[in-house]
């Protein structure tokens, strides 16, 4: 059975990843590289789906953790980010 500091580090395995997913998919977007942000794309929802499920299996609130609050917000900003220049970049080919 999986203690819950080993579920923390799963999650913060998990929150990592897709920091990194969306690094490269940054990018990929400034390389207007289409196929490769279409891998990444299909990478991250595989790995979105780990991290909820990580959460899920954690039974207090990571958010509550400094680190994990950090790695957070900025997987939220990188994502706002990319979506922003994903649009101009749809844009810019259409």
């Amino acid at each position: 059975m999986a203690t819950e500091g080993n579920l923390f580090e799963l999650f913060k395995v998990a929150l990592e990843t897709h920091e990194n997913l969306l690094h490269a998919e940054t990018q990929a977007i400034a390389a207007r590289d289409l196929d490769t942000v279409e891998s990444i794309l299909e990478k991250k929802d595989e790995s979105l789906r780990d991290l909820l499920e990580s959460k899920d299996e954690l039974g207090s609130n990571p958010i509550f953790d400094k680190d994990s609050e950090k790695g957070i917000s900025k997987v939220l900003d990188l994502q706002e980010r990319n979506a922003n220049s994903f649009a101009k970049l749809h844009k810019d080919i259409s």
